[in-house]
């Protein structure tokens, strides 16, 4: 018999849409690249995690090592490397995450 257990979330991911990104100029800054579909059409991950919590565990190490985290929607494609690429493109600092 395999037990599970539901994971609830202790905070709510909440997203707005602010336009189209931009290059920014922080030396500090790492973009998180997020695909087309997040917090629209998918909100967990094949192992049932939210996406939500993923993306604050992310924040938070970029966080943690004293930089600034931007999240940006990467529309073009859902393919994390490219996504990482776009991403770092728009990074101040030239490193992004997909």
């Amino acid at each position: 018999m395999q037990q599970t257990t539901q994971i609830q979330p202790s905070f709510t991911l909440k997203t707005r849409e602010g336009g189209v990104a931009s290059t920014d100029e922080r030396a500090d800054e790492v973009v998180i690249g997020v695909g087309p579909a997040f917090d629209k059409h998918q909100h967990h991950t094949l192992i049932d995690m939210p996406h939500g919590a993923i993306l604050k565990e992310l924040i938070a190490g970029v966080e943690e090592e004293g930089l600034h985290a931007r999240v940006v929607r990467i529309l073009r494609t859902s393919d994390v490397s490219f996504m990482a690429w776009d991403a770092a493109n728009l990074s101040g600092s030239g490193i992004g995450i997909g």
